[in-house]
């Protein structure tokens, strides 16, 4: 499955926030009020950055606790990992990974961006499995189902 056919499947909330210079609080208030995690900063129609719930995070703790003069531009990441709509989900799912990242802005062949892929856009089943010769008698087991627009996915983790 390509990056392109699951931003297909899951629509645009719309994730831009012009002005980088616009305050985090702001920022905050539009990714509660979209259900969104992060934001692509342009300055016009230049992406300049993307700000994550990862970013504010560290902004707040930057900040000492008071977000209220911390401003879009120094908290952002200028220079995201970006993808494109021809990915596959297997490269993708690497980029985030190894990267430790949970947003990947996608963009089209000129470079501009068509959308975000997450973390949480599908979950991969992973198993995490200790040696039973070394792991103590607690033996713990989850497995969930989460749905999107992009269809079901399965969660499992394992701990012998």
């Amino acid at each position: 499955m390509s990056i392109r056919e699951i931003l297909a499947s899951k629509g645009n909330r719309g994730s831009a926030l012009h002005f980088p210079d616009s305050s985090v609080v702001e920022a905050i208030n539009i990714m509660t009020q979209r259900n969104i995690g992060s934001l692509v900063v342009k300055q016009g129609e230049q992406m300049v950055g993307l700000l994550t719930d990862r970013h504010i995070v560290r902004a707040l703790s930057k900040a000492g606790g008071n977000l209220s003069q911390s401003l879009v531009r120094d908290a952002m990441e200028t220079k995201p990992i970006l993808g494109r709509l021809d990915d596959d989900v297997d490269s993708v799912r690497r980029h985030l990974t190894e990267n430790h990242i949970s947003h990947l802005p996608v963009v089209d062949d000129s470079g501009a961006v068509v959308g975000i892929i997450s973390s949480t856009t599908w979950r991969a089943p992973c198993s995490v499995m200790s040696n039973s010769k070394t792991s103590s008698s607690r033996n713990i087991s989850r497995i969930g189902r989460k749905k999107s627009k992009a269809g079901p996915f399965l969660i499992s983790f394992v701990v012998s």
